[in-house]
């Protein structure tokens, strides 16, 4: 969680003999959250995350106050969430963005105890995010060519080539303008990625060529005219079109890591192209590249 900037989101109280206080609604609550979640930095996908969470939990409480909680209560909530087929990560997730906001409740002095405190949900099991082939990635660009003459289908061979050619996060992408885009030197500067930062990250000839031809002569404005959603629904009809995994705007991100290691990138120079704030995350790959080589050495060998 980002540090806690010094925000007054509730107002001061008068100390009445009777420690009287204002209450808010869940909903004002809720509301709150989303600014101190802002204050703090997050992106708005990340804010919309954590308050979909918090409203997902009032949605069962038969209007009883969110601040009036018990461990028991949360416990139930995460329960219902796995019963209705949430995987146990997307739990822990739920668990995580409830504690987030309980904390939120305690820096406003609306809560003395944290019923998230004393819940635990088990670990989630690891698994591998699917990783493309080279060839693979070649089958998703070409299944965006059906009709290179199309607007919609010169837009999606874009998308596909810039998010494999720069690894970037699907609401980066979304929020990249025309203007940082410097096609002499293939590069595009990224605005308040994750954490707030930029960056810069590369492409190379095939995406600025899909790039020219999707923007013509704009010179200004985003990139990519379309919500988040949209770009996610490109990645997976190019997947289906070429009878592909499970493929979504993550999975590029985790190809584009994994083949740049594959072939001798520093680890350093990857923590950097992804904008990842510690190198502990970016160590990642290396795990998934080793899990890699096992299942390979398990099918190949005789005695894997």
């Amino acid at each position: 969680m980002a540090s806690s900037p010094h925000v007054i989101l509730f107002p001061s109280f008068p100390q009445h003999p009777t420690n009287e206080r204002r209450i808010f609604t869940d909903l004002q609550l809720i509301e709150r959250f989303a600014i101190w979640l802002q204050a703090c930095g997050h992106s708005q996908s990340t804010v919309n995350a954590y308050t979909r969470t918090v409203r997902k939990l009032v949605a069962g409480l038969n209007g009883r106050s969110l601040t009036t909680l018990r461990p028991s209560e949360i416990r139930a909530f995460l329960a219902h969430r796995l019963e209705q087929g949430a995987c146990r990560s997307t739990v822990n997730g739920a668990l995580f963005n409830l504690r987030s906001f309980y904390r939120f409740l305690r820096l406003g002095g609306l809560v003395c105890n944290d019923p998230t405190r004393e819940v635990r949900t088990g670990k989630a099991p690891r698994r591998l995010p699917v990783i493309l082939s080279v060839a693979q990635v070649g089958q998703l660009i070409r299944a965006t060519e059906t009709n290179r003459n199309r607007t919609r289908d010169i837009r999606d061979a874009a998308i596909v080539e810039l998010f494999y050619a720069t690894g970037c996060r699907r609401n980066e992408l979304t929020n990249l303008r025309v203007e940082d885009v410097d096609f002499n030197r293939q590069t595009i500067t990224v605005r308040r990625g994750k954490g707030g930062k930029d960056r810069v990250v590369f492409f190379g000839d095939p995406a600025a060529t899909a790039l020219k031809q999707h923007l013509g002569n704009r010179q200004r404005g985003r990139i990519f005219d379309v919500s988040s959603q949209i770009l996610w629904r490109v990645i997976r009809r190019a997947s289906l079109r070429a009878n592909l995994p499970s493929v979504h705007p993550h999975t590029l991100r985790h190809t584009f890591a994994t083949h740049l290691l594959e072939s001798g990138a520093d680890l350093r120079a990857i923590q950097e192209l992804l904008g990842h704030a510690s190198l502990g995350t970016t160590q990642n790959y290396t795990h998934l590249q080793t899990a890699s080589l096992r299942k390979t050495l398990e099918r190949c060998h005789p005695r894997g």
